[in-house]
């Protein structure tokens, strides 16, 4: 599932142009984006290609399955900062560490029906 042809699909029902850069600037929103992607992580694991900051492609493999997570560490204090509602936090499947990504930054997501791991 390409997030873009989403994307392309909500900006010709709008009668909008399409171009690569029209794509990138809309912004559908991010409640229900983010809802939906974070839900789809809790059950599923994804492999996620997205545009880091520096302009790089990065491919991820990544889950918020309990059952993959690692166990919370011992005494540490959950935090109390505000979590960012543009940046999602995941476990990255292949190099078992958590990483993050910016949400408007997605370029694809695709379900994983083989183990990663």
């Amino acid at each position: 599932m390409k997030l873009t042809k989403t994307m392309n699909k909500v900006l010709k029902e709008r009668g909008k142009e399409m171009t690569t850069k029209k794509v990138k600037q809309y912004k559908p929103s991010l409640t229900l984006k983010r809802a939906t992607l974070v839900q789809m992580l809790q059950h599923m694991h994804l492999r996620i290609v997205f545009i880091k900051a520096d302009g790089e492609t990065r491919e991820l493999y990544a889950t918020l399955r309990k059952e993959a997570l690692p166990p919370p560490k011992e005494g540490k204090e959950p935090s109390t900062k505000e979590k960012s509602k543009e940046v999602i936090p995941v476990w990255d499947l292949q190099k078992k560490v958590w990483r993050a990504f910016r949400l408007d930054s997605v370029v694809e997501v695709e379900v994983m029906f083989k183990n990663i791991e």
